[in-house]
């Protein structure tokens, strides 16, 4: 389900402001975490091992898209019916980029101590994956050089035009990509990583036509899954036990949540500064990039399936991962915080929040212009 809403071409078109807060959004927090936990462990506030720090500090580039969307729901009130369109669509590549890209790496780290013969066959699959999906077609490139004449020798023409030939190899069986899929996550399995990149990452390379109709097929049971996968999150941590607020609680939660939240705001407004004066997202108000990033900075349940993962591999004890969890499930209530200060603004009519909705709007005009 997460597959079916990436597009490869619609990343490569979302344009420089979106891709640099993405990879901001990845590098940010995990460089931020890492570094807290290294003077904690230094400083002896903690006492993990160094491959406890990076397990520790991967799950910090996650965002719990379906939270994040949420509280970008909550952000609307008081607001206009068109409000921040153009953010939400933001927000969803923005978290999805995070967490396909927090899958790989978490793939390829914990994959590097088990089996790399597994790993690069599956890498060749998927660019396999890749041809015979969305990529669909490849270019011949022919140049004529010479040609027949009339008593049947070749004779040299000289510099002639190229010609370009495309061969269209798009492969669209439904039935095709549940095999694919398959085959992925018997290959994830068999590395020894959680498998849910199995299925996501295949599903992302396919025809744009699979992806509607396999959404459509999961679609109804999505929010069941999803029901159950935030019950068994929930219950892995204590909110009510003092015990479980620890320096690693801390850690997480401070490199997690300010991490992501620091890093895409620089990123944004940097990328915005560099886009040219005709594009509309040079209109994108500050406000509107800072809110965007304390949204993606929800790291919350998605984050759980990484520190799982560290525990499952040996690398994290049970306590210290409860206590991770904990503070990565904190970075959703910080985000709402963020996200009900807005809305008191706008309810307590102050010039400023009156502001934010005349930029707001002024931006979806601009946007809205270029569709």
């Amino acid at each position: 389900h997460l597959g079916t809403h990436v597009s490869i071409s619609k990343l490569q078109r979302s344009g420089y402001m979106l891709g640099s807060m993405t990879l901001a959004g990845v590098v940010g927090p995990t460089l931020l975490t890492a570094a807290i936990f290294t003077m904690a462990k230094l400083g002896g506030y903690v006492d993990v091992s160094w491959l406890a720090i990076v397990a520790l500090s991967i799950p910090a580039m996650a965002t719990d898209v379906a939270f994040s969307v949420g509280t970008q729901k909550i952000s609307r009130i008081g607001g206009r019916p068109n409000e921040r369109k153009t953010q939400g669509s933001m927000l969803e590549g923005l978290g999805i980029g995070d967490d396909v890209a927090g899958l790989l790496i978490m793939t390829l780290v914990y994959t590097a101590f088990e089996s790399y013969t597994l790993l690069f066959l599956w890498g060749g699959f998927m660019i396999f994956v890749y041809m015979i999906g969305e990529r669909g077609t490849y270019t011949d490139r022919v140049q004529l050089v010479a040609r027949l004449n009339a008593k049947g020798d070749y004779t040299e023409i000289g510099d002639q035009p190229v010609q370009y030939f495309m061969h269209i190899i798009r492969a669209e069986p439904v039935l095709l990509w549940w095999a694919i899929m398959a085959l992925s996550t018997i290959a994830i399995v068999g590395m020894g990583v959680n498998p849910v990149l199995g299925g996501c990452l295949p599903i992302i390379f396919a025809p744009d036509r699979v992806k509607e109709q396999i959404s459509a097929m999961v679609e109804p049971i999505t929010v069941v899954v999803l029901f159950f996968f935030g019950l068994s999150a929930g219950l892995a941590v204590d909110f009510f036990d003092p015990a479980s607020y620890t320096w690693i609680t801390l850690c997480c939660f401070v490199g997690a949540h300010f991490g992501k939240l620091g890093s895409i705001f620089t990123a944004g407004v940097r990328a915005r500064s560099k886009l040219p004066d005709e594009s509309s997202y040079k209109q994108m108000p500050t406000w509107q990039i800072f809110h965007l990033a304390t949204e993606a900075a929800e790291t919350g349940t998605v984050s759980i399936i990484f520190v799982k993962e560290g525990l499952r591999m040996g690398w994290i004890t049970p306590d210290v991962a409860a206590q991770a969890m904990l503070g990565f499930i904190l970075t959703i209530p910080a985000g709402v915080i963020w996200t009900l200060i807005a809305v008191l603004l706008r309810k307590l009519g102050t010039r400023f929040g009156k502001k934010i909705l005349d930029d707001d709007a002024e931006f979806e005009r601009a946007v809205s212009g270029d569709d």
